[in-house]
């Protein structure tokens, strides 16, 4: 759950319909009896940059402690470096 509490981008709320991209910890909705596991995190994607998300969620879970982190040689993990570019050229 510190995952989705450390995500920038992310709303925390359940789906609403609306264009922003939500992060939800399904097991702390649906209370103490959920068979949910309580390591899902459910995420609803909006209009944001889908790179910016990428990178957004890579940061938290690396905060988190995660070895998610993309090798490399991966093409997102490049992705992620230029939506940082592109967050800098805007400042």
């Amino acid at each position: 759950m510190g995952v989705a509490g450390r995500v920038k981008l992310f709303t925390r709320a359940t789906s609403l319909g609306a264009v922003e991209s939500l992060i939800e910890h399904r097991a702390s909705v649906e209370g103490p009896e959920t068979r949910t596991p309580d390591n899902l995190l459910r995420l609803s994607i909006g209009l944001e940059h889908p790179d910016d998300l990428i990178e957004d969620l890579a940061a938290a879970l690396e905060s988190e402690g995660a070895s998610t982190a993309p090798s490399e040689a991966s093409p997102r993990k490049d992705r992620a470096g230029e939506a940082r570019a592109r967050k800098d050229e805007g400042r």
